[in-house]
């Protein structure tokens, strides 16, 4: 029935479980269990189509007949319906297969293919190896990158990693030969320039081009810029406590979301303070939004005057443990040090520049020539940035002096911002006298410097390569 091909096709497009509670055929008459997404779906179709209808009616009737003359069975022995997981597995790897073999067939067609790898590991603890091709269909004349293959991989050495993917294509029989490119993270077995998966490919074919997303290598680079500089781990570490300190307790986000929804204007989503993902890269900048306003204007509803608020509420309410209130207390002197807001607007100072070409480089209507552009104007950027550290300063004494006003017309009197530098710094350099000049050389230098010199690092290997790309592109 077409009906019944269709039941499966749409548990497959959807990422939905279909299986179910109670699957037996005789259980069908009862619409109060769970039978699982789809024998709900044949049910369903049943309902509109006479031929699959009178299948599941007869099917019903068989199935009740076999368990009464068998009580002690539990399977379903010679019977068959074309409603068990069986035959739903049985077809999902034949429309696999075929998917498969058409994909084959296109690339055989193609001549010339680039290759992707990415592995994970699943929630039993398997690793996942991905295998994606890209090429140029010779139907339509248009890129297609496809999964060509999910496999388990048990060694992730360079080496390892590369007789997987000999013999995964030579059971799929593509030659690797007709390889041009390919395409990974940034991890040394899949990258390395000596025993890297890359180097091995290359030696099938020395004229294929490793290439790694450049969108990754961006988000790399500030990942990369935060652990390395301790004022920025600091921030970072305070946004996330702030952000699962709230979280943890409706309480607290009730006292939240009193304050956020009292200068919410209409229609506007309630801000919520957002956790700092491991893998979600623009999760800092996101992080950083929703407690430093990137105009950085001052004003009542600012984010932070409303953070701040908040936490003096939760410090001082005595409907929360001696725990929580010191907790909260603590957030806020952390908040209240004059380092912490300089490093706060000087990361938000690079995530505005940086979020744009991110954004760019992920765009499926790619410009190679223009984004790379993008990237060279990135670099002058913050390289200009390196003479503003005592705009910078200006800047948030200005901004934590505006903040102090808004807190006593508030009347929390008893929470002040520091506007200036306090107590001499550690630093490893000796010439460094004063608090001012153990940030510059300590923070502020480090972070741009380090933006800088990963964006060189990083994207300027692939400059001629994008440059030669972007000759093919008929605009």
């Amino acid at each position: 029935s077409l009906f019944f091909f269709t039941s499966v096709l749409d548990s497959l497009e959807h990422p939905i479980a279909y299986r179910g509670g109670q699957e037996a055929a005789h259980s069908l008459e009862d619409r109060s269990v769970n039978h699982g997404n789809f024998l709900e779906l044949v049910l369903l179709l049943a309902e509109y189509d006479p031929v699959l209808q009178e299948h599941v009616r007869i099917s019903i009737e068989t199935s009740k007949k076999l368990r009464d003359s068998n009580p002690g069975s539990k399977g379903r022995g010679s019977f068959v319906s074309f409603l068990s997981k069986s035959t739903v597995n049985k077809l999902i790897k034949i429309i696999g297969s075929n998917i498969q073999e058409k994909i084959i067939e296109e690339v055989k067609l193609a001549k010339i293919f680039s290759l992707q790898v990415d592995s994970t590991q699943d929630v039993g603890v398997l690793d996942q190896l991905a295998i994606v091709v890209r090429y140029v269909s010779p139907l339509t004349g248009m890129p297609s990158e496809r999964l060509i293959k999910l496999t388990v991989s048990h060694d992730n050495t360079g080496e390892g990693l590369f007789k997987l993917i000999k013999r995964e294509f030579a059971s799929l029989g593509i030659d690797l030969r007709n390889c041009v490119a390919c395409s990974f993270d940034g991890a040394a077995n899949m990258s390395g320039c000596f025993k890297g998966l890359q180097t091995r490919l290359k030696e099938i074919n020395p004229n294929l081009q490793f290439t790694h997303c450049a969108a990754h290598c961006l988000n790399l680079v500030l990942s990369d810029t935060c652990k390395d500089c301790n004022d920025c781990n600091k921030l970072f570490g305070l946004l996330e406590t702030a952000a699962v300190f709230i979280s943890q307790s409706y309480k607290r986000m009730e006292v939240w979301s009193s304050i956020a929804k009292a200068s919410n204007s209409a229609h506007r989503k309630l801000r919520r303070l957002q956790k700092i993902g491991a893998t979600r890269w623009w999760s800092k900048h996101v992080s950083l939004r929703s407690v430093i306003d990137e105009k950085f204007s001052v004003s009542e509803n600012c984010n932070l005057v409303q953070f701040l608020s908040c936490m003096a509420d939760i410090r001082d309410s005595s409907l929360f443990d001696s725990k929580t209130n010191f907790a909260a207390g603590s957030i806020i002197t952390g908040w209240c040090k004059f380092e912490t807001l300089l490093t706060a607007f000087l990361m938000s100072d690079v995530f505005v520049k940086t979020t744009p070409v991110s954004e760019a480089l992920q765009s499926p209507k790619l410009d190679y020539l223009t984004t790379f552009k993008m990237v060279e104007a990135l670099q002058d950027a913050i390289e200009k940035k390196r003479d503003e550290f005592d705009s910078l300063v200006s800047r948030v004494k200005q901004y934590a002096l505006d903040i102090n006003k808004e807190l006593d017309a508030l009347e929390i009197k008893d929470i002040k911002l520091e506007t200036d530098f306090q107590d001499l710094r550690k630093t490893r350099h000796a010439h460094v006298q004063t608090s001012r000049d153990a940030y510059r050389v300590g923070t502020f230098y480090v972070v741009l410097d380090r933006v800088i010199s990963g964006l060189r690092e990083r994207f300027n290997p692939n400059e001629d390569l994008l440059k030669e790309c972007a000759m093919l592109d008929p605009k």
